[in-house]
């Protein structure tokens, strides 16, 4: 499902919504991660804004479009590592490397008809034991206010995800109403010390928890610093 440029808070960190913002803002600081990943980079809005926690930030783009506004935009910034490739094959790249602890993870790689979210969130889970994650462009079960996006007829909603009976569920809190910018949906999962990130958000208003996930049972990549 393709947007079209400029949508409201277009050029904006998060879609230009200041709830999601400050839901992130505080999930960051309560979780103290070692590290941040972004799916997603477009270009670079948002990298910008997570990079400026002050933590070592990989964000991973596949689209070549993007690639070289990307790089433009964030060459500034010498926390940020731009991944080039899969936004799948990038996680489990990652991981592998065993160089981050804790992560917080903005899911946004979704676009046109590639959806990865699945095997992000797999990677996401059976590769750290604590963790926090917002997924971009997610139905909000009770508020379809949060516009959301639709593959193949299929909405970005829970029902579509398998996810291990440890991992905290949440959404937005604030009616989309009371959002700014694009009012797009959020998913946020969170396991191990992840989980007191996610309670400090439901105390703050910010949050609403929907229980715990339900147990069920490549290509090139290329680093570059900005």
């Amino acid at each position: 499902m393709l947007r079209r440029r400029p949508w409201p808070g277009f050029g904006e960190p998060f879609n230009g919504q200041a709830v999601r913002r400050r839901t992130i803002d505080l999930l960051v600081d309560e979780f103290s991660p070692g590290a941040l990943i972004e799916t997603g980079t477009f270009l670079g809005f948002t990298t910008r804004h997570i990079a400026g926690y002050g933590l070592p930030t990989y964000t991973v783009e596949v689209s070549p479009r993007f690639r070289y506004a990307a790089r433009h935009a964030l060459r500034d910034l010498d926390n940020v590592t731009l991944i080039w490739g899969d936004s799948a094959v990038a996680m489990r790249h990652l991981a592998a490397k065993g160089a981050i602890d804790r992560p917080f993870a903005y899911l946004d790689a979704h676009w046109e008809e590639d959806v990865p979210l699945q095997a992000e969130i797999d990677c996401l889970l059976a590769s750290w034991e604590d963790v926090v994650v917002a997924i971009d462009d997610f139905r909000v079960p009770a508020d379809p206010g949060y516009s959301y996006d639709i593959y193949g007829g299929v909405p970005l909603s829970q029902e579509q995800l398998t996810l291990p009976a440890s991992t905290t569920v949440a959404y937005p809190a604030v009616a989309a109403v009371d959002e700014t910018g694009s009012r797009r949906g959020t998913l946020y999962l969170a396991q191990g010390e992840g989980r007191a990130a996610i309670e400090a958000g439901q105390r703050e208003g910010l949050l609403t928890v929907s229980g715990r996930g339900e147990a069920a049972a490549a290509g090139k990549l290329v680093e570059e610093r900005g």
